[in-house]
Order: C-alpha cells, then sequence, then structure tokens
C-alpha cells in the first residue's frame, strides 16, 4: 500500500490539550512537512500499518525524518510509536 504523503521533521501532538482529559482519552496526530513549504497537522492517529501511520480520515503517511528536538526529548520515538499502535489496514 502507498502512503498519502511522506511527513518530515515530524513529531506527535494533541489537539486541542484539554487539561481535563485522562490519558488514555487523548488522541496523537502527527505534525511535520510533507514538502518545503507546507507543515500539516494530521486527524487523529489510529494505528500503523506495515510501518506506515493511518490516520482518522484513512489516509497513511509515511515517517520521514523525525524532528531533531522531538528525538532529543524522546530518542527511538519512531520504534516507540509503532510498538504501542494497534495494527490496522
Amino acid at each position: 500500500m502507498k502512503p498519502t504523503n511522506t511527513i518530515h521533521n515530524w513529531s506527535t501532538t494533541t489537539i486541542p490539550a484539554d487539561p481535563y482529559k485522562a490519558p488514555e482519552q487523548i488522541t496523537q496526530h502527527l505534525q511535520g512537512k510533507i514538502s518545503e513549504d507546507k507543515r500539516i497537522i494530521t486527524s487523529a492517529v489510529v494505528g500503523q500499518h506495515q510501518g506506515m501511520i493511518r490516520t482518522k480520515s484513512g489516509s497513511l503517511y509515511a515517517l520521514g525524518e523525525i524532528d531533531p528536538d522531538y528525538d532529543y526529548a524522546f530518542p527511538m520515538a519512531k520504534q516507540r510509536l509503532l510498538n504501542v499502535l494497534p495494527e490496522v489496514q
């Protein structure tokens, strides 16, 4: 299956940051660049398919290089993310 886009300089984020939501209720989104001048924030991440990220909208994203600051804060973030996401179609 071919990804919709590759996200570069990526990290995960929560939207909106609701201080009254329990951790298991917080949805994760990807943010990053799909081109030199186009930044995106995806719909909610629902799982992974063959190492790519599937979102609620049905899009499939390949992960390019990670944001260096995010990588510093969360070493091995890509593998950690893929390890916790369920396999979906």
